[in-house]
């Protein structure tokens, strides 16, 4: 077939593909999303769960084992980047002593022309000329390659997933109300329900409410609490600030997220 035909001096698209260059893409399936209520870190059920301002749901001891991880890295590439900008002003200081240099250089070249003879004064200002050294392949002779400047530090710890800046007191505690659904030829699993009206989540649109931290459905939020604005559980009065839209559980149809993955490799 002229797809797998190889005789020829060129590589076709589908041979490149093949060979692994160019974007790859690859479909994801149903099993491949992280359903509501799991760890976006753990992939697993969500254990004392946190959501970030973003929607993202993580366990506590996951998101902040990650932030002090990232802190640890700030403050790393913190020194090494000190370290670089010090080292760039030793050598800035370097070449204005070299200036300085050469030009006194030049200022006793003009007194020594003046006080000597003309040949004399040629005679001392040509430079020695250098012997022939060996090949440019010596290492000894070889050019050096100039040391590559060091980025400046991240200033904030992100989001892992979105990578907008997040820090610790951002995480807001959430409730989530669960049963065990035995559907499943594999055993149990957990599923989340709403905590107005106790109907599973799975894929639906879902909000927090950050005063009290329980997860409802869009469509109840929009039907029982919009109204008036009051937290069932608390009897708090609500702002639009305290209404988090949560990211909703994946699935494999791509009219609800995007369920195709892609990557890039160089061309050959």
């Amino acid at each position: 077939h002229s797809t797998n035909n190889t005789a020829r001096a060129y590589h076709t698209n589908n041979e490149r593909l093949k060979a692994g260059y160019g974007t790859q893409k690859l479909r994801l399936g149903a099993e491949s999303q992280i359903p509501f209520g799991h760890c976006c870190l753990g992939l697993c059920p969500a254990v004392d769960p946190v959501c970030t301002p973003y929607g993202h749901i993580y366990s506590r001891d996951s998101i902040i084992e990650n932030l002090a991880e990232q802190n640890k890295e700030i403050k790393r590439k913190q020194a090494e980047y000190d370290g670089f900008l010090k080292k760039r002003k030793l050598e800035g200081e370097e070449e204005v002593n070299k200036e300085k240099q050469r030009k006194l250089d030049e200022f006793d070249s003009l007194e020594i022309k003046a006080a000597v003879a003309p040949q004399l004064h040629e005679e001392l200002s040509q430079p020695h000329k250098k012997k022939a050294t060996a090949g440019f392949w010596v290492p000894a002779h070889a050019p050096e390659a100039k040391e590559s400047d060091v980025p400046p530090p991240p200033k904030v710890t992100v989001c892992p997933v979105t990578g907008k800046p997040l820090k610790m007191k951002d995480l807001i505690p959430i409730k989530l109300k669960c049963e065990e659904d035995k559907s499943f030829k594999n055993g149990p699993k957990i599923r989340v329900l709403c905590a107005v009206s106790e109907k599973p989540i799975t894929f639906q649109k879902v909000v927090c409410l950050k005063p009290s931290g329980i997860v409802v459905l869009e469509s109840t939020y929009k039907e029982v609490i919009a109204q008036s604005m009051t937290c069932p559980v608390s009897g708090k009065k609500l702002t639009e600030k305290d209404i988090i839209e949560l990211i909703p559980g994946g699935t494999s149809f791509a009219a609800h997220n995007n369920v195709e993955a892609s990557t890039y490799r160089p061309n050959i």
